[in-house]
């Protein structure tokens, strides 16, 4: 239940809210088929840990993608450094990614030989597309647990937007997210800033009251699973929220969200994240493109079998 509740939760967040009473109308703009067809998206995400004892690299991605909020058609690309903990080296990569109509994803690695011991598959396949088709999401499946079904979930979160006039129903009911104008410590891009907070009690109400809902159905029989009826406790909730980062939003005139600022830090400041994601609204219809040349997934599980033995395998494959 406390996964369900964080999913929708994560999907209320992002949300653009306006001086105005424009919570829940923003609220609801979201969640029944009112958010915009197409979306751009950019920024830049920051991970720093610095204590004596640390494990973890620090990182920055920028990156950029673009989505057709109808078909789900997207493409996305980062540009990742890594910096290993202890020392000064430094790691660079790209990754690139398409979905098309037809639900193929296509996924493209460009520098990422030096990080692996399989480096002349790497090489190999370095910038170019691996495609991975609907049969090879089976495949993955294959070896999950037996109760859970990963297409099924997939599928799950596509059918969200139908019970979006329930999710608004029960949000107006418990309207747990808060925002201010105050305390902003960010400079603004395009529109006015906004900080938000989230009221415990009434998150807990909101969560509890998924519950037996028809997407928590949906979830619970994806892992062959039933509803758990048991409530979260106010006290448990507000443990969650302590350590939900700092979140800024700014709106467009028409309460669509412009920017989405996320910022963590470590009560000894030597650790922490930042989040900065910009969205536009474009007017021409986004379209994916299969690439012209690409590798399949089996090919490239096959190469890197084959590495053992010194040999190439991978031949490629052209769109007829």
């Amino acid at each position: 239940l406390l996964i369900i509740g964080a999913g929708v939760t994560a999907i209320l967040v992002l949300n653009p809210f306006a001086s105005h009473d424009a919570v829940p109308a923003a609220i609801s703009k979201l969640l029944t088929s009112g958010a915009p067809e197409n979306v751009k998206m950019s920024g830049s995400i920051v991970t720093f840990d610095n204590g004596k004892d640390a494990t973890s690299p620090n990182l920055s991605i920028d990156f950029s993608s673009e989505i057709n909020t109808r078909t789900s058609e997207n493409t996305a690309s980062a540009v990742v450094s890594a910096t290993l903990p202890g020392n000064a080296t430094t790691f660079n990569f790209d990754i690139s990614e398409l979905h098309t109509a037809n639900g193929d994803l296509y996924l493209k690695l460009k520098g990422v030989s030096m990080l692996t011991a399989l480096s002349a598959v790497f090489e190999t396949i370095d910038d170019e597309w691996i495609r991975i088709e609907g049969s090879d999401f089976n495949s993955i499946e294959s070896i999950l647990p037996d109760n859970i079904a990963a297409t099924c979930l997939v599928n799950a979160a596509g059918n969200l937007g139908q019970y979006g006039a329930n999710f608004v129903s029960l949000y107006n009911k418990s309207p747990f997210v808060e925002y201010a104008t105050d305390n902003i410590n960010i400079d603004a891009k395009k529109g006015q800033l906004y900080r938000l907070s989230f009221n415990s009690t009434k998150l807990t109400e909101f969560v509890n009251s998924l519950n037996g809902s028809g997407f928590a159905n949906e979830l619970m029989a994806c892992m062959d699973a039933t509803a758990v009826n048991e409530n979260l406790t106010d006290e448990a909730v507000a443990e969650v929220i302590k350590n939900i980062p700092t979140i800024y939003v700014e709106i467009d005139d028409k309460d669509n969200f412009t920017r989405v600022y996320l910022s963590s830090t470590s009560e000894d400041g030597l650790s922490g994240a930042v989040a900065d994601i910009s969205f536009e609204y474009p007017a021409t219809t986004i379209k994916v493109e299969e690439p012209e040349y690409h590798i399949t997934l089996g090919d490239f599980l096959a190469q890197i079998l084959s590495d053992f033995y010194g040999e190439n395998i991978i031949e490629g494959e052209a769109e007829s």
